[in-house]
């Protein structure tokens, strides 16, 4: 991958000659990184940009990939060495303390009817690197007033507290006077002589406390104003430049309209004059084409129409067929539907017959529930009954009902089971014995047998 394009020439960075080979680079490289480090050099912003460029320069000339690249492109910028870069790496306080010098008059060069490429490079080339050096300057001079405010507000911060300290012990000094109008003027509570003393001369004390911060707190609020009057002179430059590029561009672009604007209009009579000449050739080949084209069309056609009428042939022989095959199947459906239908009447007739002619006398075993009974079709969540010989379910009602030789009648007065689990809306037939037993299924029962028809029993009570 190719290097991005600097503004710095690595190998006056890394103090080498352009004919180095690695191993020079290499050595020089590893002495420049000892002797730049930021932590000799006390953290100083300086030594930290310098380390950035020392490394961004290895990264390049160490990599021959990369250094072959950067020689190839190398002749075409303009390379100078920016001025922060010869700045001792141990001052602890920017150049920009200092008023700038004042800006070098700009002559503007001679307009020419168009600049050449190789000079629009370097033009772009020489803004990037004044762009570039603005940009550091700025982030260098902005961290320098950070680091100004943050020492300038704990010294406010200290000299507001000692003044908040000396108005409240005057304060209370004032205060302190004798209740003679008072007629409770000898319970009052009131300063000692000595307890005076000591607030006057903690007021003492902070006064000159406020004194000596108040000193480094005018240097430092004048050197942070010396900083942001630096960087406001930097910035005006800078607009300034910033405004005679963009003059320079604008008239650039001018006459570069006016070149393109000429270029064309020959452009066009040269155009004019050609497509005239080629007028009557393309007419020619046109017609030939559209005779070419018809006869493609009018065989095309023909074949399309023979194609769809084999397709349209196709489908409905496959229609046809699909038609037949839903006939029979529709066919076998109902042949299957009728007899399990028969099945089904078959089963339900013997079941009806089975039910009809059984006595229902044997003993009946339990079905847990939730189930409806399939007589009165009243919902049991407790347990239901069930005759072994004709395989019938039914609820304790029903049982006794069936037992007598009689057949249940349907309940249509009950509630079903999915609205409130069969609780809710049943009628009170009889206390909680009877709500039960319409609920579950059981309580107490009247239940006919071969012996005692009319007889009472407790055996389906829950």
């Amino acid at each position: 991958m190719a290097p991005a394009p600097s503004t710095q020439d690595h190998y006056a960075i890394l103090e080498v000659p352009p004919s180095a080979d690695y191993e020079q680079i290499k050595t020089a490289y590893r002495r420049l990184a000892r002797l730049h480090h930021p932590d000799k050099n006390g953290g100083s912003r300086d030594a930290t940009v310098k380390i950035q460029r020392i490394n961004a320069a290895w990264d390049v000339l160490g990599d021959s990939c990369l250094r072959r690249e950067y020689d190839r492109v190398r002749p075409t910028q303009g390379f100078s060495t920016s001025s922060s870069s010869t700045r001792p790496p141990n001052s602890s306080r920017p150049d920009t303390a200092r008023p700038p010098p004042p800006p070098r008059p700009q002559t503007r060069p001679t307009p020419q009817p168009g600049p050449t490429p190789q000079e629009d490079a370097r033009a772009r080339a020489e803004s990037h690197r004044k762009r570039q050096e603005w940009l550091d300057f700025e982030r260098v001079q902005e961290e320098y007033i950070r680091q100004s405010r943050n020492r300038v507000k704990p010294l406010e911060a200290e000299i507001a507290a000692l003044n908040a300290k000396v108005a409240e012990i005057k304060a209370k000094l004032a205060n302190d006077v004798p209740y003679r109008w008072n007629v409770f003027a000898s319970l009052s509570t009131r300063l000692s002589e000595t307890e005076k003393d000591s607030l006057r001369r903690q007021i003492l004390d902070a006064e000159t406390a406020m004194r000596i911060k108040q000193w480094p707190l005018d240097r430092e609020q004048l050197h942070l104003k010396s900083l942001q009057e630096a960087l406001s002179k930097r910035l005006a430059q800078e607009n300034v430049r910033l405004a005679a590029e963009r003059t320079e561009q604008e008239r650039k672009e001018r006459l570069a309209r006016e070149k393109a604007q000429a270029e064309a209009q020959r452009r066009r009579a040269e155009e004019a004059a050609r497509q005239q000449a080629a007028y009557e050739a393309r007419e020619k080949v046109a017609r030939e084409e559209r005779a070419r084209a018809e006869a493609v069309r009018a065989r095309q056609m023909a074949e399309e129409h023979a194609a769809r009428k084999a397709e349209m042939q196709k489908q409905q022989a496959e229609m046809k067929k699909r038609a037949q095959a839903a006939q029979a199947e529709a066919l076998r459906q109902q042949k299957l539907v009728a007899e399990q239908v028969a099945k089904a009447k078959r089963e339900a007739d013997k079941q009806r017959v089975r039910v009809k002619s059984c006595r229902h006398k044997n003993w009946w075993d339990r079905v847990p529930g939730p189930i409806t009974c399939p007589h009165c079709t009243r919902p049991r969540l407790g347990f239901a009954y069930k005759c072994p010989d004709c395989e019938t379910t039914a609820c304790a009602s029903c049982r006794g009902t069936l037992k007598a030789g009689r057949t249940p009648a349907v309940d249509t007065n009950h509630t079903t089971y999915g609205a409130n689990y069969g609780f809710a809306g049943t009628a009170r037939r009889g206390g909680k014995a009877r709500r039960d037993r319409d609920t579950y299924g059981g309580g107490y029962e009247r239940s006919y047998c071969e012996e005692s028809p009319s007889s009472y029993s407790y055996d389906n009570y829950l």
